[in-house]
């Protein structure tokens, strides 16, 4: 039986290969392109649907309110904040003369009546345990300017006094907290001091006793020269 002819691979071989590589680059190139699109699609922010097209909306602008004016007027005396009205308004009820100021200027009457208005809003609407030192400060320096304008405040020195009680002690509490801290300031760098002054006579003692083996070997060497 004569032998069968040999038939040779190559071709499917080359076939197998080349369909491979088509696969191959087919399938990079959908990577690809899905790549791009997920970067187009990255940055795309959607629209809401139920939103009109800018040419169908209709522009809304808004009214303002007409708010009240923060200056009202007092009395035809002067015009002052509205916040102080009512404080002014009950302390010319029980101090009339505080009404009465004749022969003073408008500009004089708007910074005594906002001083005095400010002064009196502060002590009727801070409760004692809500001041601060600078609230304190800023009171007595009203104080101060308020004692100057010519009327008659005695009723309101009580007041006046609990306040700078108030804020004798915040000065008061402030300085034992800067006091405090300072003292552990000091007792840290105390701590230190003795840490570095134990080292240092530590190095001390065997400094002298070098320094005595030394003399003791000089004395010895000396007795043999």
């Amino acid at each position: 039986m004569p032998p069968k002819p040999f038939k040779s691979n190559s071709v499917p071989c080359s076939r197998s290969l080349v369909q491979k590589y088509t696969y191959a680059k087919r399938k990079a190139e959908q990577t690809k392109k899905r790549c791009k699109i997920e970067d187009a699609t990255k940055f795309y922010v959607p629209q809401d649907q139920t939103q009109k097209p800018p040419s169908q909306e209709q522009l809304q602008v808004p009214i303002k309110e007409e708010l009240d004016n923060e200056l009202v007027d007092f009395r035809g005396l002067s015009t002052v904040s509205k916040c102080f009205v009512s404080v002014l308004e009950r302390a010319c009820i029980l101090h009339p003369e505080l009404a009465v100021c004749p022969g003073r200027t408008s500009r004089w009457r708007r910074f005594a009546y906002g001083t005095l208005g400010e002064l009196l809003f502060l002590l009727t609407s801070t409760r004692q345990k809500e001041l601060t030192l600078k609230s304190c400060d800023y009171i007595q320096n009203l104080w101060e300017e308020a004692k100057v304008l010519g009327f008659d405040l005695s009723w309101l020195a009580p007041s006046i006094d609990n306040v700078c009680l108030v804020g004798q002690k915040k000065h008061l509490e402030q300085d034992r907290e800067t006091m405090h801290s300072q003292m552990s300031t000091l007792t840290m760098q105390l701590c230190e001091a003795k840490r570095v002054a134990a080292n240092l006579e530590i190095q001390l003692q065997m400094v002298k006793g070098q320094m005595k083996y030394i003399e003791e070997e000089f004395l010895c060497t000396s007795v043999f020269l």
